[in-house]
């Protein structure tokens, strides 16, 4: 609330400036302190009344923007899903933007699961900021570790205008009749470097996507991805941001290798600026000193980038978080 203050009122001090500029703009030839107003003192005029106009627009674009309600889903709780068989998921439904959203209902979409809408018809209004409880019961047409179910988010914002989100969460379902078992405890650091270099690249997709990332691209899987990885989209308040994914199965790594990636960035945003991340994320299998991390956090700070490492032990807990991934890549069965 304090920020769309601060935006209304910027809006009106540029209303003014701008309202002023507009009075005062000069034409070519026309008498002012004594002289002909020259073809530079107008150009210069002309310029900061395009700049005010835009910086108008930027502001009412957010402030219409700060009206609009997010919704997400967080808070998933199963128990003993099993296939063919009703059962009920709970999960809390979040309203993450700035304005109220209506007439709110939560269904799963897609082949593998069948569903009735959650316990209300529908949640008649969730102000910004809050959460509401719901449950939805469910079929599962399938059994496995990670069986996908796509939630389908529907509801109005302020003016009734309809907005759809989608999410996508991974259940453990079990046989007919049976409850899931348990996955067998690791206590060992997983031995990342045993892996092939293709095969460590799609150990890093598929985590990707088990992180809360979204429409990952496996692009060095066909060569010439100019430091690319992986690509994939993190969902946020404020739309989604793309970030690169550099995967290094290395026992051991530098600054230097790191920065020689981040390189390769800034020469394809010279040729196609819209591919410009928000940041990028190094996936490495060894660790990484806190020297390296500095140097190369600073280095792609200074390019206006964020960055993040999920090197060996931060790697193996985030793997472990997902049991097919360990069945996957390292034939640890359930």
């Amino acid at each position: 609330m304090d920020r769309t203050k601060s935006l209304e009122r910027k809006l009106a001090e540029t209303q003014e400036e701008l309202t002023l500029a507009l009075a005062l703009r000069p034409k070519q030839g026309e008498e002012g302190r004594g002289h002909s107003y020259a073809a530079v003192e107008v150009a210069q005029q002309q310029q900061r009344v395009r700049q005010l106009q835009r910086r108008m627009r930027e502001i009412e674009t957010e402030l219409k923007r700060r009206q609009h309600p997010i919704v997400t889903i967080t808070d998933v709780q199963q128990e003993g899903l099993a296939r063919d068989i009703w059962s009920q998921l709970q999960f809390g439904v979040c309203n993450e933007g700035y304005g109220p959203a209506h007439d709110l209902t939560v269904r799963a979409a897609g082949d593998l699961f069948d569903s009735q809408t959650a316990d209300t018809p529908h949640i008649p209004t969730l102000e910004a900021g809050s959460k509401y409880v719901a449950r939805l019961d469910v079929c599962p047409h399938e059994h496995g570790d990670d069986v996908p179910l796509r939630l389908c988010i529907e509801y109005e914002d302020h003016t009734g205008t309809p907005h759809t989100r989608e999410r996508t969460i991974r259940l453990r379902v079990g046989e007919s009749g049976s409850s899931p078992v348990p996955i067998q405890a690791t206590r060992h650091v997983l031995s990342f470097t045993k892996l092939s270099p293709l095969n460590f690249e799609r150990l890093c997709l598929w985590l990707v996507e088990r992180e809360g990332y979204e429409r990952g691209e496996h692009l060095g899987l066909v060569g010439s991805e100019q430091g690319r990885d992986v690509v994939a989209y993190k969902p946020t308040p404020q739309g989604e941001e793309l970030w690169y994914f550099q995967c290094k199965r290395y026992r051991s790594i530098s600054a230097s290798v790191l920065e020689k990636e981040v390189d390769k960035y800034l020469e394809l945003a010279q040729e196609k600026p819209h591919l410009w991340p928000k940041g990028v994320v190094f996936v490495v299998s060894c660790a990484v000193p806190a020297r390296v991390r500095d140097q190369v956090s600073e280095y792609c700070e200074q390019q206006g980038l964020a960055c993040e490492f999920w090197a060996s032990t931060e790697l193996d807990m985030r793997v472990k978080r997902h049991p097919v991934l360990l069945k996957e890549f390292f034939n640890l069965t359930p």
